[in-house]
């Protein structure tokens, strides 16, 4: 089973509301022998993938509270699973990084003893959406393995237009479509999301989305769940997808 999750605001990470409850109750539906994570957060050139028994949490996000800073989350790498990773799409070894908050705010609520092994992958920023995609196909091994994929990041997500009081319509509109093309299994849609109206409001950079891609080609065929529907603060799409291997 993969997952792509709309992980929302850090502040997630340290608030029970219905999103975090959500990934609470998925944290005990299922238990991975490991998890591959894509997070919105890693960009590099070239694709990376970290190689330590105990990845680092990396704080990258400014002028929350102090708790949201002294949260821990101790989960441990797991070599082997680097190094398949490493051997499926050519990944180079990067511990410059750690686990960031697209991935420990939404992992403290699914497992809350970290004892659910991470690795993370990061995003090549020199990649297609198709060529995105190909990769997901190459690590779709890994769920025979025991391993879950995740990607982490949000369907919208636009600081453009941002909005305290009520969702902006586009992002509501575009969200909806995404929607319908990931439960129909139509990939290249999805793939081709610049072909979508206003696509260009919903996001001006694309490494919120891009993590959605990578979980798409390691799902080909699968059976879809969708959960934490919904648009937040105007332009920020929790809306989450389980996919199950059919």
């Amino acid at each position: 089973m993969n997952l792509f999750i709309g992980h929302g605001s850090p502040m997630n990470a340290i608030e029970n509301n219905e999103y975090t409850n959500a990934w609470s109750e998925l944290g005990k539906l299922f238990k991975p022998k490991g998890i591959l994570m894509i997070s919105a957060h890693w960009v590099t050139d070239g694709t990376k993938v970290q190689t330590v028994s105990k990845p680092k949490k990396i704080d990258d996000m400014y002028g929350f509270p102090k708790a949201l800073y002294d949260l821990k989350y101790p989960v441990s790498g797991d070599i082997d699973l680097s190094h398949q990773v490493m051997d499926l799409v050519g990944a180079e070894e990067d511990n410059s990084w750690g686990i960031d908050h697209g991935a420990w705010s939404i992992l403290v609520h699914m497992y809350p003893k970290a004892d659910v092994p991470v690795v993370q992958m990061s995003l090549d920023k020199n990649l297609s959406p198709k060529e995105m995609f190909e990769m997901g196909r190459k690590l779709k091994v890994l769920n025979e393995k025991g391993y879950s994929i995740i990607g982490s990041g949000n369907v919208v997500h636009s600081f453009k237009y941002m909005n305290m009081t009520e969702p902006q319509p586009f992002a509501v509109e575009f969200d909806h479509v995404i929607e319908k093309y990931v439960k129909a299994n139509d990939s290249d849609k999805v793939i081709n999301y610049h072909l979508i109206d206003d696509y260009d409001k919903s996001f001006q950079t694309s490494e919120h989305f891009d993590p959605l891609i990578y979980v798409l080609g390691a799902s080909e065929g699968s059976e879809v769940e969708v959960f934490n529907r919904g648009v937040e603060m105007g332009a920020f799409s929790m809306t989450s997808y389980i996919l199950k291997r059919a």
